[in-house]
C-alpha cells in the first residue's frame, strides 16, 4: 500500500525567465491548493476553472500548509482536458509539495504530454524522481534524477522544459548538476525538441 501527500500543486506555461508568478498571470494554467479539506474535487484556483476530481482512494489531512491530499492506494485526481491545458505546447513548469510515505510510482502525469513521478523500484534509482515529456520527437530517454529522497518527508519537486533543456528541481536545487540519466541508468544529457503532445486526459 502507498501513502502520497500532495500539497500545493502548480502547473503553468513557462513564459519567462522566473519562477515568480502572480495568482492573475495568464502563463498560469491551474493552481490546486489542495486546502479544501472536505469532498472530492480538488479547486483550481488559477482562474482556470482545471478543477479535479477523485478517482480512488483519498483523505483530508494536514499538510506542509494548510491542508493536503493523502492517496491511500491507487488512483487518481482527474483534472479533463481544457483550451488552457491544451494551450501548454511549447514550454512548460509543473511542480508540487510532495511527502512520499511509501515505495510507490506517482505524482504529476498527463499520458502522452509529461510527467512527474517518484522512480518505482525497475527505474534507475529508488527514491529517486523522474521528469519526461513527450513531443514531435517522441518522448525523452530521461530525466532521472539521482537524488534519493527520504520517506515520510516533504520536498518541493519540480520539472521544466523550455523547448530544448529539460530540468529538474528538489528543494530549488537543479538535479542535473548531479547529472541526468535514461531510463537505462545511462548518463543522459537532458536535451530534447519538440513542441509538447496534447497527450490524453
Amino acid at each position: 500500500m502507498k501513502y502520497t501527500m500532495i500539497g500545493a500543486c502548480l502547473i503553468f506555461i513557462l513564459s519567462i525567465t522566473s519562477w515568480a508568478l502572480k495568482p492573475d498571470d495568464p502563463a498560469l494554467v491551474g493552481l490546486w491548493l489542495c486546502d479544501e479539506g472536505k469532498g472530492d474535487v480538488v479547486k483550481d484556483t488559477s482562474g482556470n476553472k482545471n478543477d479535479g476530481k477523485f478517482v480512488g482512494s483519498f483523505d483530508w489531512i494536514d499538510g506542509k500548509f494548510g491542508k493536503a491530499v493523502l492517496a491511500k492506494s491507487s488512483g487518481s485526481i482527474d483534472v479533463p482536458d481544457s483550451d488552457s491545458i491544451l494551450s501548454i505546447k511549447d514550454e512548460l513548469t509543473v511542480a508540487a509539495w510532495f511527502r512520499i510515505d511509501a515505495d510507490s510510482d506517482t505524482g504529476i502525469r498527463k499520458n502522452g504530454a509529461y510527467l512527474l513521478e517518484d522512480q518505482s523500484s525497475s527505474e534507475p534509482v529508488k527514491d529517486g524522481w523522474s521528469c519526461r515529456i513527450w513531443t514531435s520527437q517522441g518522448i525523452t530517454p530521461g530525466f532521472y534524477g539521482k537524488t534519493e529522497l527520504k520517506q515520510g518527508e516533504w520536498y518541493h519537486i519540480a520539472g521544466t522544459y523550455d523547448g530544448k533543456n529539460v530540468e529538474m528541481y528538489i528543494n530549488g536545487e537543479p538535479e542535473s548538476k548531479k547529472g541526468a540519466l535514461n531510463s537505462g541508468g545511462a548518463a543522459w544529457k537532458p536535451q530534447w525538441g519538440g513542441p509538447i503532445q496534447p497527450g490524453s486526459t
